[in-house]
């Protein structure tokens, strides 16, 4: 309580003297100040509710109840304001947040404190969004396909400004580029054959050591690689022989 600024040193020796479930509240214009002593003294200051005072029915510790035995009754009545009940109630949305929140944050390291306030709010917006969608459209997909839609949907009309394909994954596409595989273990180089597609187009054959990995084929990275991917027709004409 030293750090507290508006209370004078007679408050701050009182609120050490309260005993368990005592309460005491202090005021300053739309600001209230709630002390509440439990197993250790809970502060809380906040611009809503009053300075009411209910009963609660809460479980006790487990070590309390081995102590009063088999007949003890395993909850007890608590006083408590009726805010700090409020927040212990509903404070477990807090809790979501923050776990859902940490999955995927944004790095941002920026000498400019608003900016990190600005991405804090956008992920405000994300989780509040995603827990809305699964309610109104009994859908549950993952937090990080929800993200991935949200950012699809937000660059599709710029996408289609500037013709720009969507990125492929590497499952989506068919063809992958590796190295060919040596057929002896005791091999050290790897083979390399003429380029396919430099065969093809009559021009000077360069030798590679890489291969389309589904059609079999040897080509070049560069820019063999791209015109194989390319050419459907191509494909076809290699599953025919």
């Amino acid at each position: 309580m030293a750090n507290r600024t508006g209370l004078i040193e007679k408050d701050l020796s009182f609120v050490n003297t309260l005993k368990t479930y005592e309460t005491c509240f202090y005021k300053s214009k739309d600001l209230l100040l709630i002390c509440w002593k439990d197993s250790k003294t809970v502060f809380q200051l906040t611009n809503m509710g009053n300075c009411e005072i209910i009963d609660i029915q809460r479980r006790k510790k487990k070590a309390q109840v081995m102590l009063e035995g088999d007949g003890g009754n395993p909850y007890e009545t608590v006083t408590m304001p009726k805010v700090i009940a409020d927040y212990t109630q509903y404070s477990k949305g807090v809790d979501l947040f923050d776990q859902l929140a940490s999955y995927y944050n944004v790095p941002h390291r920026s000498r400019r404190w608003y900016i990190k306030i600005i991405y804090h709010m956008l992920e405000i917006a994300l989780v509040n969004s995603f827990v809305i969608f699964k309610k109104a459209t009994n859908k549950y997909p993952s937090f990080l396909e929800f993200r991935k839609s949200i950012a699809r949907g937000l660059v599709a009309d710029a996408r289609k400004e500037k013709n720009v394909a969507e990125t492929k994954t590497k499952a989506e596409i068919s063809c992958l580029l590796k190295l060919v595989p040596s057929l002896c273990r005791l091999e050290k180089k790897t083979p390399k054959k003429t380029c396919n597609i430099c065969k093809e187009k009559g021009e000077e054959r360069t030798q590679s050591s890489y291969w389309c990995a589904k059609c079999k084929v040897h080509v070049c990275i560069t820019p063999c690689y791209d015109a194989h991917l390319s050419k459907t027709k191509y494909h076809k004409n290699l599953k025919t022989k």
